[in-house]
């Protein structure tokens, strides 16, 4: 007597795999070999004895080359998760596959390594990248995406040996890859240090602090290194990566931080207005901190007083003119225009919003360009705005550089002035008569 189960005739069954399999080796491949694993593993779950399956029906099940099958199983024979038999034929592309056991294994490994604390064997040699590893390293995504990051910041491409350091690192060190790429950045835009000698000392001082992902890094940094903290915080706010964070970007913080002593909470707010505003800019966070600066904003206690002046006293005020911060700049811009600023047209505002706040010009540089369309009886916001724009192009910060811009102008069009050259004989045409005497020596005529 025997038990027998019965085979359906079509497969709706299970494939059970184990977690050790999806938290640990599935990261560090490809998706090819995952999905060669996965397959094999179903196929060697399968009773079915009439079943005929070898690495040919695998690839055309996939529809992937026979040679990424192959390739597939060296992978994982590589990381000891299954065996290869060898067949009687003399092909040796002909072998079965066993797929070994991953919790007698991880219970094997465990116990062994317990085994050598207690005999007091010598420790186990640091993991060195091979060639072949590194091949396979540059396969998977998460590596990929490092070895980019890492290129931006070194301003050039790792050298295969190189990366073969970093991959050490992230083996030995058990270190996120994101860790990696900020160590890079911390040393070579912070430091100004580019060595990987000095780069590992990081990590390796990282690692002996207990730091092994970015949270921790975060946590000591921010007791240690407090200006890039500071940045992280920011750009974490705007929801943008910190992987790389520009130099121009970095002067403008560091003038929000440094220059005008704004505190973490204020650049955070003028941050949130940003976003609300759907304007993730930083020169637009700038005119917003300008302003505020401008008006004297120490703290956010000081905002909320603004924002309470700023609300209508009565019913009968005009509380959307005035709930403007910029309301008493567009008064002293239609005032030195001579227009009357009782009501102003939201495309006029927007305008002027971006001399303010996008451009960052400051009131004496806008009424200087006021000062020229009132001189040249043009009185247009269009034609101020082209003049602020010639100015912004011209890198115009301050009341000064005008001057600077304006006379190689007017040089230019003196030379304008000029009588154009005839075309025909190549000559500079003359603008004067020719005198009786240079007449007759021109026609050859003797007295």
């Amino acid at each position: 007597m025997h038990f027998i189960k019965q085979i359906a005739d079509f497969d709706l069954g299970d494939t059970p795999i184990e977690n050790i399999f999806i938290n640990d080796f599935m990261p560090m491949a490809n998706g090819t070999y995952v999905k060669v694993y996965l397959l094999g593993y179903k196929y060697a779950n399968d009773k079915d004895p009439s079943l005929s399956i070898n690495h040919r029906t695998i690839a055309k099940h996939l529809n992937i080359p026979l040679s990424d099958v192959l390739d597939a199983w060296d992978f994982w024979e590589q990381k000891g998760i299954i065996k290869k038999l060898p067949s009687k034929t003399e092909d040796s592309t002909e072998y079965s596959v066993e797929f070994l056991n991953l919790k007698q294994l991880y219970v094997y490994n465990n116990f062994k390594a317990a085994n050598a604390a207690k005999e007091d064997e010598e420790p186990s040699k640091p993991y060195y990248c091979s060639p072949s590893d590194l091949v396979e390293a540059t396969k998977v995504p998460e590596f990929k995406e490092m070895f980019r990051y890492i290129d931006q910041i070194y301003r050039r491409p790792l050298h295969p040996n190189e990366k073969k350091k970093v991959l050490d690192w992230v083996y030995n060190y058990n270190m996120d890859t994101d860790l990696i790429v900020r160590a890079f950045m911390y040393c070579v835009e912070q430091r100004n240090a580019k060595s990987l000698k000095y780069i590992g000392a990081v990590i390796t001082t990282w690692y002996d602090n207990g730091i092994t992902n970015m949270d921790q890094l975060d946590k000591h940094l921010e007791k240690t290194d407090t200006r890039y903290n500071q940045y992280r915080k920011i750009y974490k706010f705007l929801g943008m990566n910190t992987n790389e964070i520009p130099e121009p970007t970095k002067k403008i913080m560091n003038k929000w931080i440094v220059q005008w002593n704004f505190s973490m909470d204020i650049i955070l707010k003028a941050c949130e207005t940003a976003v609300k505003g759907n304007k993730i800019n930083f020169n637009y966070i700038d005119g917003i901190l300008n302003m505020w600066k401008e008006n004297n904003v120490q703290s956010l206690k000081d905002l909320e007083e603004i924002e309470q002046a700023r609300k209508p006293s009565s019913p009968h005020s005009n509380g959307l003119e005035k709930s403007n911060l910029h309301y008493g700049k567009y008064r002293e811009i239609y005032k030195f225009l001579g227009i009357a600023a009782n009501e102003i047209p939201e495309p006029t505002k927007k305008i002027m919003d971006k001399w303010l706040l996008q451009w960052n010009f400051s009131m004496d540089i806008i009424l200087k360009a006021c000062e020229t369309a009132v001189k040249r009886n043009i009185i247009k916001f269009a034609y101020i705005d082209s003049i602020l724009n010639s100015w912004k192009d011209a890198n115009v910060q301050t009341i000064e550089d005008i001057p600077k811009i304006e006379k190689p102008l007017k040089r230019t069009q003196a030379k304008s002035k000029k009588y154009p050259a005839n075309k025909f004989h190549n000559f500079e045409q003359r603008t004067s008569r020719y005198s009786n005497a240079e007449l007759e020596k021109i026609l050859g005529i003797k007295k």
